[in-house]
């Protein structure tokens, strides 16, 4: 493989690395991630899916009636693997 092929590869990784890892921690603290779009927004008070390049992040805002509290705020999603933030 050419080696400018293969630096422009591992510069892609890196930046979605990047992606990945920023909204993964933003999402740790409950916060809406940067590097993903709100592609749905629920009637329950304000939860927002957000669809990045290969994950996505859950994030949490009920009604007060609506409430669960055993539920975390955000969740993250990377194709089919699950980290409850």
């Amino acid at each position: 493989m050419n080696k400018k092929v293969e630096k422009i590869m591992l510069l892609i990784i890196v930046v979605w690395c990047i992606f990945i890892t920023t909204d993964f921690t933003l999402s740790l603290f409950n916060h809406a991630p940067i590097f993903a779009w709100p592609v749905f927004i629920y009637r329950d008070g304000g939860t927002t899916e957000y669809y990045g390049l290969g994950y996505k992040v859950k994030k949490y805002k009920q009604a007060p009636a609506l409430y669960d509290p055993a539920r975390k705020d955000a969740i993250f999603k990377l194709w089919g693997f699950s980290f409850d933030s």
